[in-house]
């Protein structure tokens, strides 16, 4: 489904005497839309690219719906339920910009529910905080009838909105954008901030992922900029465009995703000053001097050089799942084949790039070394996505056994989430579904 649905909103507006402010209530009540639903035995309600939910032709308030990620098996969807359609997003984001200072968020989700928001303060299923654009990352299985989104339609006496955009010559610092993220301030305007690179992360198809702080360095408050742009919004050549070190001004979007303050995707590059740029280690190695498990953790931790492709040695320790769409296992590696200070394989590939065929091909205990780009997901060290088995030797296979119990395969649900002992229905493991009970 990728469609623009334009909503007879239920949208009430009081203005007070002597005030400038206006205060709006905007309802959607996704129960009694007239769209598109899947059920049993229809997938037509299924949500394949961005779904745009306007109010008027003013767009005064959008909701912007994402497809579901792509690890993540249930499609986000209008589902037909007795009471009507219901909106139902197991993965993805749901974005809402309003051209007034939201207040207030509440969700009508009364039996499931989990997200978090990129600003502002969400408790339970009402979010609370000021700005014009909230982006909600949708964690698991989130069911909703209604969304009801209340503001002011002015910040000041003069009735006009309280902006941040800047110029160049006035670029906020590292800490300012921080802080203006933390206020929910006018989120939806593009603002320059100036800074020193303390990381440089990944180079991939003309876009650059590196880090900024105001000092340079990893120590004090970091700064993504996230899939960024060169100067005047070209494309990036190389990974050796941007240096540790050089002084620079980006322009973009700012945001909070999860715990990360960063500028959205497609941030542009205005300023670059090599002239303060420290020379950077490279940690580019061989299979022959391939890193243990805990070097390679000490050296995303420094933030060294992530753009390198590594070899990492290692026991397999965990092997989490076969995904069949791409022949690939996500599998865990450590020093010692325990389940300590663990290293993940996310969706890797056999030797020399080579599909898996199924989840036997990776054994527990095994001995590996693994090439790919180095990164921390949130609070895990991984290999990045098409990693590749460089060597595999499945006569130590078993041996960690030995020092610690082999780790019983990862459970997921329908929707490839990862599930614990106490969930009841039906789960996937080892590549099969079967039912709980």
């Amino acid at each position: 489904m990728n469609k623009t649905l334009r909503y007879s909103f239920v949208a009430l507006m009081a203005m007070f005497m002597g005030s400038a402010f206006a205060q709006k209530e905007v309802v959607v009540d996704f129960n009694s839309m007239s769209v598109a639903t899947s059920s049993g035995e229809s997938d037509a309600g299924d949500i394949n690219e961005t779904y745009k939910i306007v109010a008027d032709d003013d767009e005064n308030v959008v909701i912007l719906i994402s497809p579901k990620a792509e690890e993540v098996t249930n499609p986000n969807r209008f589902w037909q339920t007795n009471s009507g359609p219901q909106l139902r997003c197991y993965s993805g984001t749901i974005t809402i910009q309003a051209k007034f200072a939201m207040k207030s968020i509440t969700f009508d989700a009364p039996s499931k529910f989990d997200v978090t928001a990129n600003v502002g303060k969400l408790s339970s299923t009402t979010w609370s905080g000021e700005a014009t654009e909230v982006v909600f990352a949708v964690n698991k299985n989130s069911q909703i009838n209604k969304i009801t989104i209340s503001g002011e339609a002015a910040g000041n006496t003069s009735g006009e909105e309280d902006h941040i955009a800047n110029t160049a010559e006035t670029a906020y610092t590292v800490a300012k954008a921080i802080e203006l993220i933390d206020a929910g301030k006018a989120l939806s305007e593009e603002v320059y901030v100036k800074g020193k690179i303390s990381k440089l992360e990944n180079y991939k198809d003309g876009s650059y992922t590196y880090w900024i702080s105001d000092d340079g360095t990893t120590e004090s408050s970091q700064f993504e900029c996230y899939k960024g742009k060169g100067l005047d919004g070209a494309d990036f050549t190389s990974a050796d465009d941007m240096k540790k070190g050089a002084t620079v001004i980006v322009k973009g979007k700012l945001k909070k995703y999860n715990s990360i303050y960063e500028f959205d995707a497609g941030n542009v590059l205005v300023s670059y000053d090599a002239s303060t740029a420290v020379e950077e280690k490279h940690i580019a190695n061989t299979e022959e001097t391939a890193y243990t498990v805990a070097e390679a953790i000490a050296l995303i931790d420094a933030g060294e050089s992530l753009q390198d492709v590594v070899f990492v040695k290692g026991i397999v320790s965990q092997v989490d799942k076969f995904d069949d769409r791409y022949n690939s296992i996500t599998y865990w590696i450590s020093d010692d084949g325990t389940t300590t200070n663990q290293f993940e394989c996310y969706s890797g590939k056999g030797i020399g790039g080579a599909s898996f065929a199924s989840i036997d091909d990776v054994q527990v205990g095994a001995t590996v070394i693994v090439k790919g780009n180095m990164k921390k997901y949130n609070s895990i060290y991984e290999f990045d996505k098409n990693n590749e088995l460089v060597k595999y030797d499945a006569s130590t296979a078993g041996i960690s056994n030995l020092k610690a119990k082999q780790v019983e395969s990862a459970v997921y649900n329908l929707a490839g989430q990862r599930v614990d002992a106490n969930y009841k229905g039906v789960v996937i493991q080892n590549g099969k579904k079967f039912v709980v009970k």
